[in-house]
């Protein structure tokens, strides 16, 4: 089965000049302002204590750390910037600032070049970096009259206040991204060099944040035995490519929760999502209302996107995950098992506008055909525009919810 693979024109390009292309005046721009907007974001959580967020407790678990020897259940961002600090004798916020910045740069470089690639034939590029731009800020469609928080409840694409999950995001997308590469790959040493690779990613994505791979794992095997002639072939493979991520989150599961462990894990079927929410269903479609909208409008050419199916398939077990499981005592209401859902989102954000860019160009058919797109048009107007307010409400109330 030949797999349209993106990923796979994009390895294929032989000259630097090909990739220095991409680097314009609008592009250095566009990534300027995305690169100011968060370190804006990340100064003002740290060093001037503007927003609440989750980075000044992750610095207080860092010098606890390496002061008094206390654990730290997924150490990936932890140690990095607490030995970038070191070596360039930054202090620990400054290190944290850096380093939350370049992850959100590097994701909003993949996004574009997944983009550049998909749809560079159809739009210019002025197309391509608006909707880069609009691809890092959308969230959840905001109700006030619904539900008075604008992220609790509803959760976003974009996470601007847990560093982990900011830090996992470019290892998420690339992981997708080399997973459908491997299934193209037939040359036996060159699978094997990026099946190490593969293996490398998820498993520093699980040390920085295990949600992600705790849905993509199940995910992958479900999206090969979609594609039957694919199951038997890769199966064993995918398998060897996972253990040294399983023996990763096997250590950090003891660590938090075997014997000494602070917490449990429990059944509670929509216990902490309810907390925070009037309506769950609500909130979901709110969340997710662009992508199922072009799922289900356009059913027919989402399944033929190995990226987008494999993207769904992360989400839906992310989201049976966060449905089902709790962490009981002072996690309880964390909500710890909905991070894979946020992790996966901004893929699935990003393969739904590349299908409905190509779906624009075609011809509407009849009424109903342009009822659709206006509609799905709505959609993603309403998440960018959300997202805009988001940015300016964590200002105003100083809070990211």
């Amino acid at each position: 089965m030949k797999i349209k693979n993106t990923f796979l024109q994009f390895m294929k390009k032989e000259k630097l000049n090909s990739y220095l292309s991409l680097i314009t005046k609008k592009s250095t721009i566009t990534f300027s302002i995305i690169t100011l907007l968060a370190f804006c974001i990340f100064f003002n959580q740290a060093s001037c204590r503007i927003i609440r967020s989750d980075l000044g407790a992750h610095i207080k678990f860092m010098k606890q750390h390496f002061e008094q020897g206390t654990r730290l259940d997924h150490p990936f961002f932890h140690y990095v910037t607490y030995y970038i600090s070191q070596l360039f004798s930054f202090n620990l916020v400054a290190t944290a600032i850096v380093i939350l910045t370049l992850s959100v740069l590097i994701s909003a470089i993949i996004i574009f070049l997944i983009l550049n690639e998909s749809l560079r034939n159809d739009y210019s590029e002025n197309i391509i970096l608006f909707f880069t731009f609009c691809l890092m800020i959308v969230s959840a469609i905001y109700l006030p009259f619904f539900n008075k928080n604008i992220y609790l409840g509803q959760s976003s694409p974009n996470v601007w206040h847990n560093p982990t999950t900011i830090v996992v995001k470019p290892f998420a997308f690339l992981s997708i991204l080399l997973f459908i590469y491997l299934l193209n790959i037939e040359n036996t040493k060159k699978f094997i060099i990026f099946s190490i690779l593969e293996a490398a990613l998820i498993a520093i994505s699980i040390s920085v944040k295990p949600n992600f791979f705790m849905s993509f794992f199940p995910a992958a095997y479900i999206f090969l035995l979609l594609r039957v002639n694919l199951f038997k072939k890769y199966f064993w493979k995918f398998t060897l490519i996972s253990i040294p991520a399983l023996a990763v989150l096997v250590w950090e599961y003891f660590m938090r929760f075997g014997e000494g462990g602070e917490s449990k894990i429990i059944i509670d079927f929509l216990g902490v999502w309810s907390h925070y929410t009037p309506n769950v269903l609500v909130s979901l479609l709110l969340l997710i209302a662009f992508p199922i909208s072009v799922l289900i409008f356009y059913f027919k050419k989402v399944i033929k996107n190995d990226y987008l199916v494999l993207s769904w398939l992360v989400f839906f077990i992310a989201l049976i995950q966060y449905s089902i499981f709790a962490e009981a005592g002072r996690h309880h209401y964390h909500g710890n098992f909905g991070w894979g859902r946020q992790i996966i989102l901004p893929m699935v954000f990003t393969f739904s506008v590349v299908e409905f860019m190509k779906l624009i160009k075609e011809p509407h058919g009849n009424k109903w055909g342009k009822y659709k797109k206006y509609f799905v048009s709505l959609c993603f107007s309403l998440h960018v525009i959300s997202g805009l307010c988001y940015l300016v409400i964590m200002y105003i109330t100083r809070s990211f919810h």
